[in-house]
């Protein structure tokens, strides 16, 4: 059991490695790739979850991308031990999109 634990740690390790490769690269479709693998493993690694915010808040206007980040911060809520400032995150894009909306 425990080298499934590390197994699945040093993974979501390279993952973050590369995606931030990318991101530095601006290759963003690429290393969201990657960070969704994370994701999908329920990682507790507030790395993903942070470059993930980072690449969906990029385009927040658009909504594929504020619907990842909503998703993100949901997961990011559930799966860390920092759901306090997740929440609070989820708290200002929301009022952020909704103010956006009204003044169009």
């Amino acid at each position: 059991m425990n080298n499934l634990l590390y197994y699945e740690d040093k993974e979501i390790k390279e993952n973050e490695i590369r995606a931030l490769a990318l991101l530095d690269a601006e290759r963003f479709p690429q290393a969201e790739k990657f960070l969704l693998k994370n994701l999908a493993k329920k990682t507790s690694s507030l790395l993903t979850y942070n470059l993930l915010i980072k690449i969906y808040s990029r385009d927040i206007m658009e909504n594929s991308s504020f619907s990842s980040l909503i998703r993100t911060l949901n997961s990011a809520i559930k799966n860390t031990g920092n759901a306090g400032f997740y929440r609070k995150l989820k708290k200002q894009a929301l009022m952020f999109r909704l103010n956006s909306l009204i003044a169009s």
